[in-house]
């Protein structure tokens, strides 16, 4: 997983866990994934999954969630307003 996304970021940090585990969080946040059945390898395989970026406070609360057309601006602004506000 790390390697997968330092590809985009090196500081992303991805879900792991049992599939129990990950289920139960995709839940919480209302997220889902699936793997594509089309392609039936262990080693080489596609994961489709929601596309969102989640603002998670301290406490684990969703404070926003943007699609991906969600200008960088928008996304920092409420970053620091939740800062400011504990």
């Amino acid at each position: 997983m790390k390697n997968y996304l330092s590809s985009f970021h090196p500081n992303f940090i991805g879900l792991t866990g049992t599939k129990k585990e990950i289920l139960e969080v995709a839940e919480k946040y209302g997220s889902a994934y699936m793997k594509n059945p089309t392609i039936d390898s262990e080693s080489n395989y596609l994961m489709f999954h929601t596309g969102y970026v989640y603002l998670i406070d301290q406490s684990g609360q969703v404070r926003a969630i943007y699609p991906k057309e969600t200008e960088v601006n928008q996304i920092v602004n409420d970053i620091k307003g939740l800062l400011v506000s504990g």
